[in-house]
């Protein structure tokens, strides 16, 4: 198992974009969303965890007042000798507008290390990988995978109906995708004991080797302003996972 199961479950649901305008930045300073992973073939093992963190309070670099968001995905031990996962991903977005300034990523899966540290020179239209050297044109409103997620997270929900769709470029590994999410309606799911209302969506996907299809995952967020991603849960090339909320603090 990859760690990109992790980002592209707990960012699929983000993978969106405005229908037409900018809508308000929601970003909570101090935030922490912790999720457990859970792999399913003849039966359910955890076998990791992601977490993301809000730093507080917030920068200022090339006199902009910039969010770092940080990301770390890992095995457990127990795991680890089968393929021990260390990744961790950032980026430092504007807080006025929600577009990422830098995104970088560190990669420790299995025998594969890779690392990449990408400035968005937005005046220019291009994004800079400093690792690749490459520069790639990129469109005005760009995001990558974690700024995504809080550019996603003010998308007014409620306003949409069921098989709504949007979309919005996506940078990723010195390329742009057009992704997005379908919108199938309001679910109340079962969460210790507890029921939660929830927005339910089916993601646009990038399709590798992992996913069979682009539409072959359905994510859960919570009915609120915040909308908290719940629960994940996608097949995959052999069996299915499952990311669930495990622990959120503010």
């Amino acid at each position: 198992m990859r760690l990109r199961l992790f980002v592209f479950f707990l960012l699929g649901l983000w993978q969106t974009g405005p229908t037409r305008s900018q809508p308000p930045l929601h970003v909570y300073p101090g935030e922490t969303a912790r999720y457990k992973v859970r792999y399913s073939l003849y039966f359910r093992i955890p076998v990791g965890e992601f977490v993301f963190r809000v730093d507080t309070p917030s920068r200022r670099i090339r006199g902009k007042r910039l969010i770092h968001v940080h990301a770390t995905g890992r095995s457990y031990s127990f795991y680890d000798p089968f393929f021990m996962v260390r990744d961790t991903y950032g980026t430092f977005l504007d807080r006025r507008t929600g577009l990422p300034l830098v995104f970088y990523r560190k990669v420790h899966e299995g025998d594969y290390h890779f690392s990449e540290f990408v400035t968005f020179l937005r005046k220019k239209g291009l994004a800079y990988n400093r690792d690749t050297r490459r520069r790639v044109p990129i469109p005005p409103r760009v995001h990558d995978v974690i700024s995504a997620i809080f550019y996603a997270r003010s998308i007014p929900y409620e306003r949409l109906s069921q098989g709504d769709s949007v979309l919005f470029p996506l940078y990723i590994d010195d390329s742009v995708y057009r992704v997005g999410v379908v919108y199938r309606g309001k679910e109340t799911l079962r969460i210790g004991g507890r029921r939660v209302p929830t927005y339910k969506l089916t993601p646009i996907l990038i399709v590798d080797r992992v996913f069979k299809s682009e539409e072959d995952m359905t994510i859960w967020v919570s009915a609120d302003e915040r909308r908290i991603p719940i629960r994940i849960r996608s097949g995959i090339s052999v069996g299915a996972i499952e990311a669930t909320l495990d622990e959120y603090h503010r």
